[in-house]
């Protein structure tokens, strides 16, 4: 297995310094091939100190922005510079929000039923949801629900997760389709690999909120692009 972990970071060069060593510890226990592309986004010092970093891990690298793309078009940037050899593809926030230790996860979901997608999932059994502030969790509950009764059945049940597993030729497939900019990014792919009829498996995870920086998620934005997309679902 070779996968490519495609993660966009706006200013988040606190958090790049702590998630990067796990990553790559995570990787290498899991004893598959690897990349890691960060799609960095601002002039916080990231760019520099995964430059440092790249000298002692050469599947280390980084696209530079110097002005935030949102997340959809960050995403789109990264995925166009996959490596060929790349079977599967890894999305997760920058932020520590993720646990890279769960990745065996979904990793063993692939071998086990070998799915087109693996959602990390805080409402699966077993998921976890520390410190959310109830307004987005009320926003990606109501997201998730409508969005299911669009598509007329109950498929995933954390259409907005950021921790993903995908196929990389299903994802080469789907990505281009996409036009969010921001973080409705997340359900508008999983729609369209529902309707198309790939198969989705969730495995559990443990969501806990930054500790060091500042979240970019504006809630009043990140509701108009949800409810964009509904509308979009809708008429």
């Amino acid at each position: 297995m070779f996968i490519s972990a495609v993660i966009p970071a706006y200013d988040e060069c606190e958090n790049l310094e702590v998630l990067t060593p796990q990553l790559i510890k995570a990787l290498h226990e899991l004893d598959v091939d690897y990349e890691i592309i960060y799609v960095l986004q601002g002039n916080d010092g990231s760019a520099e100190l995964i430059e440092r970093m790249k000298n002692d891990h050469p599947g280390l690298g980084y696209i530079a922005h110097p002005s935030p793309l949102g997340v959809g078009r960050a995403f789109r940037t990264g995925f166009a510079e996959v490596d060929p050899r790349a079977d599967h593809v890894l999305t997760m926030d920058a932020d520590l929000n993720h646990r890279p230790d769960e990745l065996e996860r979904f990793v063993r979901a692939v071998q086990t039923s070998d799915p087109d997608i693996v959602v990390g999932s805080r409402r699966a059994p077993g998921g976890v949801i520390v410190d959310m502030p109830h307004f987005k969790r009320v926003v990606s509950d109501l997201t998730t629900k409508f969005l299911n009764i669009t598509l007329g059945r109950n498929v995933v049940t954390d259409m907005t997760s950021g921790y993903r597993l995908y196929r990389r030729s299903v994802l080469d497939e789907l990505y281009p389709r996409t036009r969010s900019r921001d973080f409705e990014f997340y359900p508008e792919i999983l729609m369209f690999a529902i309707e198309q009829g790939y198969t989705i498996t969730e495995v559990p995870i443990t969501f806990t909120m930054r500790v060091h920086g500042r979240s970019k998620l504006n809630w009043g934005a990140s509701a108009k692009g949800y409810a964009r997309l509904l509308s979009r679902r809708v008429f």
